[in-house]
């Protein structure tokens, strides 16, 4: 008992900090958002956008629409591809790892949108995954950043534990992060999506949240 309040402890140390820093821009990106009821409960959800004219670094996002349809051998048209990604209660995967944060994000002829499918509670789960479908039946491809090894088996197991049918079969899938290591493993030490975005697309991320801490800050 005496080892395990001091773990208790340590822990809560360990987040304070963490805590005091996000509090007030949790508490405020959720404000941008509103709740939103389906089939299987409600949940929560944030839409952005950014206007073509907007830089991402190097990258114009305005020149996304422009993209021609086989591209990167998808033979459909960019506006197509649903860009997803997810932040999870564990970073171990399995049956006890939940997705508590979906987004998706999808090129316009005025720029990028973005929804973030958002799990107040383990109640809206089942909410949040039939949004989560009825939004991809827009799309032919899915496109990720290790998707295929993490984000898509995840939420397959999801779907399946939740009894709702899962939107992959009809989608084609690119993982981005395997066409990263064939143009840049040579030249960079590191692939990892921050890295690429500081090397190749000149980004450099300000107030983002270690991903090894993203579990422990949901809970807290």
């Amino acid at each position: 008992m005496n080892d395990l309040r001091r773990q208790l402890e340590l822990l809560r140390a360990r987040l304070a900090p963490i805590d005091r820093k996000y509090q007030h821009a949790a508490a405020r990106d959720l404000t941008e958002g509103g709740e939103v009821a389906t089939p299987a409960g409600k949940h929560w959800e944030i839409t952005r956008c950014w206007p073509a004219s907007f830089r991402h670094g190097a990258a114009d996002v305005g020149a996304l629409s422009e993209l021609p349809a086989d591209h990167i051998d998808t033979h459909s048209p960019p506006g197509r591809w649903a860009f997803l990604d997810t932040e999870t209660t564990g970073l171990a995967g399995g049956s006890g790892t939940v997705p508590f944060l979906v987004g998706v994000g999808w090129i316009t002829s005025g720029g990028f949108e973005l929804r973030q499918f958002f799990m107040r509670d383990y109640d809206e789960e089942a909410s949040l995954l039939t949004g989560l479908s009825d939004l991809l039946a827009n799309f032919d491809w899915m496109v990720t950043y290790n998707g295929r090894a993490f984000d898509q088996p995840l939420l397959e197991t999801r779907y399946r534990l939740t009894r709702i049918p899962e939107p992959f079969p009809r989608l084609r899938h690119l993982d981005l992060l395997h066409n990263a290591r064939r143009l840049w493993k040579l030249r960079l030490e590191s692939c990892r999506l921050q890295d690429l975005e500081q090397r190749i697309l000149n980004v450099e991320r300000h107030g983002d949240v270690d991903g090894m801490f993203i579990p422990e800050i949901y809970f807290h």
